[in-house]
């Protein structure tokens, strides 16, 4: 008797994989508009494993059978008591509301992203101004900072000595900004440290390059810099151009181009940024009313468990295709077109304010999953650099490619974590000849 409820045990398991990996196809072919087979790898193989011992166990002695049995459940069991511990217990301190959460509680703002205004006609490339304002979440730190005059992530006093001769220009996105960093272990801050020089920080979160020229354009004249460092990150900036083709934004390019006068209309830019993230609180507290149900279905699909113990290791190791990393790094000849463009543009500008250009190239980690140097159409950047004397600095070669990107890299995105912010830090300076 125990023999057959033990193999009917593992006829329920065998039948309950087969059902969760037809529904895993499913969901790979007919639920996205593209094939998403690769994104669901990791559960495929963990799920033919698991079969195949099951399909082997269910030939074997009875007393097997039974152990096989309680091993499963037992493991199960575990997994669900990690989930709920996970999902009450706080072991890291962690605050874990939401940006939205904490712009109610205490009235700090949640960056608001340039990009959301691309196909406007006012179009800010800066946050709030003079608020404390609220960064993405990575590695359990959420950073903080107070927004300067202009909405940028720089101290006020750097426009008391305005007219310093010596002033340095960043221009870059969430990597330059200091996204998912703590304030004081950025890149920025750390050369704030070290040089008696201003650093105007003029980068936000999301920007690509025509919200960096936009910025040039716009705020440029405000710092007169002596030195521009214009920083190219390689696995989203051709991407972002894509996102802009047929927006208002691309107006940025033409030659009679006027300037839309955000530095003296910062009150105008103030009240549309207001306005957005109070509709986005909105849309916020709307999600919450079905956030419950949202709750428990990731509950029952183990998700902070799978998060630690299965995806980290699957997405980096297992579950890449070469083949699509190398595809999607190719897609945008056009907009590579379009980006020297808005170099060629960014020279000019910068020659008018007789300031030095320094282009930074900064590397995705994907670069280091495919040994393939044409990816992100480097070599043919590199070449534009030589055949148009732009100075640039290659970070890829010269810093992260003589590590583990493990090492250098944000365990939950692509960001650059404390290690590689220092090493990036290091590296400017010596291009400022510190």
């Amino acid at each position: 008797m125990f023999i057959r409820i033990d193999r009917k045990i593992i006829k329920i398991i065998s039948l309950s994989l087969l059902i969760v990996l037809l529904y895993i196809f499913y969901r790979s072919f007919f639920s996205f508009d593209e094939n998403r087979i690769n994104s669901y790898l990791k559960f495929i193989i963990i799920i033919i494993f698991f079969f195949i011992i099951n399909s082997v166990i269910f030939f074997l002695d009875k007393e097997t059978q039974r152990i096989y049995n309680i091993t499963i459940f037992s493991l199960i069991l575990i997994f669900y008591l990690s989930e709920v511990f996970l999902n009450f217990f706080n072991f890291s301190n962690f605050d874990a509301r939401t940006k939205f959460q904490i712009y109610k509680d205490e009235g700090f703002i949640p960056a608001i992203h340039p990009y959301n205004f691309r196909n406007s006609d006012f179009r800010p490339v800066s946050g709030i101004s003079n608020k404390k304002t609220i960064l993405c979440t990575e590695n359990f730190i959420r950073p903080v900072f107070k927004s300067d005059k202009y909405g940028f992530n720089n101290p006020n006093y750097i426009y008391d000595n305005i007219e310093n001769k010596n002033n340095i220009l960043f221009l870059g996105d969430s990597f330059v900004f200091g996204e998912c960093v703590k304030s004081e272990n950025t890149f920025v801050n750390l050369i704030r440290k070290k040089i008696n020089k201003n650093i105007f920080n003029f980068s936000y979160g999301g920007n690509g390059p025509l919200e960096k020229l936009s910025t040039l354009i716009e705020y440029g004249e405000i710092v007169n810099p002596k030195h521009i460092f214009w920083f190219y990150y390689e696995g989203n900036d051709l991407w972002d151009l894509h996102d802009s083709l047929d927006k208002k934004i691309m107006n940025v390019l033409n030659d009679d181009y006027i300037s839309l006068k955000l530095k003296e209309n910062d009150i105008k830019k103030n009240e549309i940024l207001n306005k957005f993230l109070i509709n986005s609180v909105e849309k916020e507290l709307t999600n919450n009313k079905q956030s419950k149900l949202t709750k428990f279905k990731n509950f029952l699909k183990l998700q902070k468990v799978r998060n630690l113990l299965i995806q980290g290791y699957f997405d980096l190791y297992v579950s890449i295709d070469k083949n699509k990393i190398i595809n999607d790094s190719l897609k945008y000849e056009n907009e590579l077109k379009i980006f020297k463009e808005i170099l060629l543009k960014t020279q000019k500008i910068a020659s008018s304010y007789n300031s030095k250009l320094t282009i930074v190239y900064l590397p995705s980690h994907k670069r280091y999953l495919v040994n393939n140097e044409k990816l992100y159409f480097k070599e043919d950047l590199i070449d534009f650099f030589k055949k148009n004397n732009l100075d640039y600095f290659d970070a890829d070669s010269e810093i992260f490619s003589q590590f583990n990107f493990k090492k250098w890299k944000s365990s939950q995105s692509g960001h650059y974590n404390k290690f590689g912010q220092n090493l990036l830090h290091i590296k400017i300076l010596e291009k400022l000849n510190y």
